[in-house]
């Protein structure tokens, strides 16, 4: 079992590549709906690379709306997902995932303001994401600002995510 600190800090380290993959999804949508041509190369080291075509990523996108974290989660065999089921999956947790890296700014106006700051991050991926207990709270901007900032300095285990699936 992993800490939910570790895996919060590991999600951290992977902002850049979980990032860049909700605003591709979000590009390629806009880009089906205007009928022009898109193309991202998706590269999560263990799980597998792969270029997607707008519309391929769009119905990921759309898949991922609609079905429940429990049906994707059952679709991965032997506890390791495919490259479209861990997109999927990520997908899934988007708003909590962007809520963790948004707080950063927020923690920082807070900071600034000297107003009281408090965040709890509720892990979207429920049991498969292996962790001792599914919530990491902040009650001060600082401590949050300082576990971010070292945490950026760590490497993305993309294996870590979905750990409790293996």
């Amino acid at each position: 079992m992993t800490t939910i600190q570790d895996y919060v800090c590991n999600l951290i380290a992977g902002r850049d590549a979980v990032s860049n993959l909700y605003a591709a999804a979000d590009k390629a949508r806009d880009a089906v709906n205007r009928g022009i041509r898109y193309c991202y190369k998706v590269n999560f080291r263990g799980i597998g690379n792969r270029m997607y075509q707008a519309k391929e990523l769009f119905n990921l996108d759309t898949r991922a709306f609609c079905t429940s974290m429990a049906t994707l989660l059952g679709e991965v065999e032997d506890g390791v997902p495919t490259l479209d089921q861990y997109i999927l999956i990520l997908l899934k947790g988007k708003e909590q995932v962007l809520g963790l890296y948004q707080q950063r700014y927020r923690a920082l106006y807070i900071r600034s303001t000297r107003k009281i700051f408090c965040y709890q991050f509720i892990n979207p991926f429920g049991q498969a994401a292996g962790v001792t207990r599914n919530t990491l709270k902040f009650n001060n901007s600082q401590t949050f600002l300082n576990f971010f900032c070292q945490c950026q300095l760590n490497r993305f285990n993309t294996l870590l995510v979905l750990n409790g699936l293996q």
